[in-house]
């Protein structure tokens, strides 16, 4: 009963740091209307990169207290071209799905990226990889962790991070590239190079985007087979083998 009980525990405080993120999104919204979706964002954003930052190297501090972490630089950015392949496999899917089903939150969150180009750009480059990565892998997926295991903190946390996208297409994208993320910050250890993934893939897209690339080329079922396959074969290559060896206790 008492792991029970502490497993609860840690999914409760995880889930309430999102509720506490998606609730001052909301104050902000209702007390400056005149803001606007994106100003509400980056305020909210930057609160939390503030007050999630004490907590998350407490966290880290605790778990390697507990663990011993170490890795290679090379095999770290091994996993991390892995995760990017994972992300852009997922992209293309998720784009296919966002010109077949229909869906009225991505109609919302398109014309509000074209209200402001600009300001969303800075969002998603300097902002929300830094807000997004403090909250959801440095802070909710170790206390997931710490109540169960990788692959349930993993799957749960990136589950939470495609539901906070809003879309349907998002949810698929940001769900795989979280649990590449998090496979990544078990490995490192590191939220340094999980927000520099996070930078450099939302610069990707803004790169695809600027081709102009029709979705219609993709809509093809071998293709999307095809990268569902190597959605899958880059999950297994960058999941973690074991567990992190726990550090013996000092008599």
């Amino acid at each position: 009963m008492t792991k029970v009980r502490n497993s609860i525990e840690c999914f409760m405080n995880g889930l309430l740091w999102v509720a506490g993120y998606l609730l001052c999104n909301v104050l902000f919204d209702a007390a400056f209307p005149e803001w606007g979706a994106l100003s509400v964002a980056i305020a909210t954003d930057v609160v939390f990169i503030i007050l999630g930052s004490g907590s998350y190297k407490r966290l880290r501090t605790e778990m390697l207290r507990r663990e011993v972490c170490d890795y290679e630089i090379l095999s770290a950015i091994g996993h991390g071209a892995m995760v990017f392949l994972l992300w852009f496999c997922a992209d293309i899917i998720g784009n296919v799905i966002a010109v077949t089903v229909p869906d009225p939150a991505l109609d919302d969150h398109l014309a509000t990226q074209a209200m402001n180009p600009y300001a969303f750009m800075f969002l998603s480059i300097c902002i929300a990889p830094v807000a997004e990565e403090i909250l959801l892998r440095g802070i909710v997926y170790v206390k997931f962790k710490s109540g169960s295991s990788v692959w349930i903190a993993a799957v749960a946390s990136s589950m939470l991070f495609g539901i906070m996208h809003g879309t349907l297409a998002q949810f698929f994208i940001a769900t795989l590239f979280g649990m590449g993320q998090c496979f990544l910050f078990e490995y490192t250890r590191k939220l340094r190079w999980v927000i520099g993934l996070h930078v450099l893939v939302n610069i990707s897209n803004f790169v695809i985007a600027s081709m102009s690339i029709p979705v219609e080329y993709f809509v093809n079922v071998p293709l999307i087979v095809f990268l569902l396959l190597v959605i899958v074969i880059s999950i297994a290559v960058i999941i973690p083998k074991d567990e992190k060896k726990i550090k013996p206790q000092d008599s």
